[in-house]
């Protein structure tokens, strides 16, 4: 009977308790040898600077079983030529086939040693579980820009069952980001200092939400892009806060209309406002961010001293477009025949400071759907 591990690899001596002699150092090495590849704990591995015994490093957050007891043993043997550096210290080039898939890591792919040298898709165990836990393995299918260039999606959060989402927190490297971020910019015309862009995140929609868009939009051609303000629940700070989910809350608007599109059977999803009412209820949007920004006082967060809000960029189909010339209108004053109301801003001729696009005579809420979500400071 063996005295040390049966294990390839391991010197361990066997366990042995109540007078019976296993074949192993324990159940994880055990598992290991047949097959069934056990969460990491590092108890069986010592450090790998000559001469030291101590058991590795092992970081509970990550779930890294590191290669040293520390960070001083791990310089050393790197300084006597018994380990070579990390990976991430090395560069896989402009290839995106040989590089880390985990965003921002240029290190290149593992790739196993034997016959077969497969090619894993990150650089390490470490990453590939800081991807799993950013979502970034299994919901990709979704969103084909993060196949071809994985550099551009940070991470993604996804709801399943019936109202399967995906929402995608985009890199600068993104090609969309720039276009999203300037026409925000760019439309923002009120007094004062222009807001900061902390971030931009795509949201994919639920498959019955997009069908039902799609349907509306077949008879009705035309499409622009607006923007539409809105708040958070007191209890949700997800977009503000990225080790934050979209929460289930009834009273939030932000992670309501991401999960089930827009609804106006949801309450009120523009935020408390007198402004709301001015047509009648609705979903109101703009081609103006700083008039969104009115309606999205309810989703702001003070992080560090600074004042963060969010507000989406969406798909609006207005249809037939009723002008309207009068500052406020009950909905019994709007023609019928129409499928939105548009109240153009002073120097359009119309009645408002800034102009509103109004989906409010006949209530429908597959006319729009969210496509970003913009996380902004003011």
């Amino acid at each position: 009977m063996a005295v040390v591990c049966a294990l390839p690899g391991c010197h361990k001596p066997v366990w042995a308790s109540a007078g019976i002699q296993h074949d192993y150092c324990g159940r994880t090495h055990a598992q290991q040898a047949l097959g069934q590849l056990p969460a990491p704990h590092g108890i069986c591995h010592t450090c790998n600077l000559h001469g030291c015994e101590e058991q590795v490093y092992f970081d509970d957050e990550t779930g890294r079983v590191h290669d040293f007891c520390c960070k001083t043993h791990a310089e050393q043997a790197i300084a006597n030529g018994e380990w070579r550096t990390s990976l991430r210290s090395q560069r896989a080039g402009s290839s995106n086939q040989l590089r880390c898939a985990l965003p921002g890591c240029n290190a290149p792919r593992f790739t196993e040693a034997g016959p077969y040298a497969r090619q894993h898709d990150f650089c390490g165990r470490t990453h590939a579980l800081l991807a799993r836990d950013r979502g970034l393995t299994g919901t990709t299918a979704g969103l084909p820009i993060a196949q071809e260039r994985p550099e551009t999606v940070d991470r993604v959060f996804s709801g399943g069952g019936t109202d399967a989402y995906t929402i995608a927190v985009l890199t600068r490297q993104h090609p969309k980001y720039d276009n999203i971020k300037q026409q925000f910019l760019n439309s923002w015309v009120h007094p004062g200092p222009k807001p900061r862009v902390r971030r931009l995140l795509q949201v994919r929609n639920a498959a019955h939400v997009y069908e039902e868009y799609q349907r509306y939009q077949s008879n009705r051609p035309s499409e622009v892009r607006r923007f539409h303000g809105t708040s958070l629940s007191e209890h949700c700070s997800f977009g503000v806060d990225l080790r934050a989910t979209p929460c289930t809350q009834n009273d939030c608007a932000v992670c309501g209309i991401c999960r089930v599109g827009f609804d106006l059977d949801r309450g009120n999803p523009n935020g408390a406002s007198r402004m709301s009412l001015r047509y009648g209820v609705g979903h109101y949007f703009s081609r103006t961010s700083s008039k969104s920004n009115d309606y999205a006082t309810n989703s702001e967060r003070c992080l560090a001293g600074r004042r963060t809000r969010m507000m989406f960029l969406c798909k609006v189909v207005p249809g037939r477009i009723f002008d309207a010339s009068e500052e406020s209108m009950s909905p019994d004053e709007i023609p019928p025949g129409f499928d939105s109301l548009e109240a153009r801003s002073t120097s359009q001729g119309g009645p408002l400071n800034h102009d509103e696009l109004v989906n409010a005579r006949i209530y429908r809420n597959d006319a729009a759907i969210p496509s970003y979500l913009i996380v902004y400071e003011i």
